[in-house]
């Protein structure tokens, strides 16, 4: 019965990022995203240590669509001593295709922006 109500206040489980500025010199776009933190999995809980398996989608916050693909299986490193973040090839491939999409994806060139791009 409480699930809709934390869905909602966990506005169904996406973070605003902060806006993002483009990477490239000269281009002065930016962009805002929200990161879909749903787990795929159930998590593993071990001695001392977690792995969580979450969507990690990282989507336009103006196109909200993201993508539609399976979700590979990862796995974690054994290790004991230090953190991991692992990201699935299709996952990063999704992620740089929203990036894309948006205002940074496109590049404007002007003399100008060519000579600070270099």
């Amino acid at each position: 019965m409480a699930a809709p109500v934390v869905t909602t206040f966990l506005n169904d489980y996406k973070l605003s990022m902060p806006t993002m500025p483009s990477p490239f010199h000269g281009q002065d776009t930016s962009a805002d995203f929200l990161l879909d933190y749903r787990q795929t999995i159930d998590p593993f809980i071990g001695d001392g240590w977690i792995d969580t398996y979450f969507l990690g989608e990282v989507v336009w916050a103006n196109d909200k669509k993201g993508c539609q693909y399976e979700h590979d299986f990862f796995d974690f490193m054994d290790a004991q001593t230090f953190s991991q973040l692992v990201i699935s090839e299709t996952a990063m491939s999704c992620m740089l295709n929203n990036i894309a999409k948006t205002p940074i994806g496109h590049l404007d060139f002007t003399e100008k922006k060519i000579n600070e791009f270099f």
